[in-house]
Order: structure tokens, then C-alpha cells, then sequence
């Protein structure tokens, strides 16, 4: 397996990590309700995390000042080694 990595450092572009939203039976999947909204509504670049049991979005942005993290999505402005 290739091991990949992306460095977010600030540029514009931002992460979504949502956790825990994937299902598999044998080699069909599904997605969450929830996650399926979200993933419609940013409408970016999207894939399985390394677990395959997460989805991980890359959109041009930028995130608040606020908290940037939930109990169902975290958003990321720096992100390195698959986290």
C-alpha cells in the first residue's frame, strides 16, 4: 500500500475529518445521513480516511477562530501523517 500525506499549512486550503461515518458490507459501503450532507454541501474533494471507516474533505477556506472541533466533524488547518 502507498502511504500518502498531505501537509495543510495555512494556504487556503482546510480539512474535514468526519469520524465513524462509514459502514461496509463485503465491498459496498455506506455513508451516514449526516456525512452525506455535509459532503453535498462543501461538494469538494472527498475520500476515505486510511481506516475507510471516516471521510476526509479538502476544500478551499479558511476556519474560524473559534473551536474547530464537534463530537460528529473536525475541521483542520494543519494536518500531517494521516491524522
Amino acid at each position: 500500500m502507498i502511504e500518502r500525506n498531505f501537509v495543510l499549512n495555512g494556504d487556503g486550503v482546510i480539512a474535514i475529518d468526519l469520524d465513524d461515518c462509514v459502514t461496509w458490507h463485503s465491498d459496498q459501503f455506506h455513508i451516514d445521513q449526516q456525512a452525506e450532507a455535509i459532503i453535498g454541501a462543501v461538494n469538494s474533494y472527498t475520500e476515505f480516511s486510511p481506516s475507510r471507516n471516516g471521510i476526509h474533505i479538502f476544500a478551499f477556506g479558511s476556519l474560524p477562530n473559534a473551536s474547530r472541533r464537534n463530537d460528529a466533524a473536525r475541521t483542520k488547518s494543519t494536518l500531517s501523517n494521516n491524522t
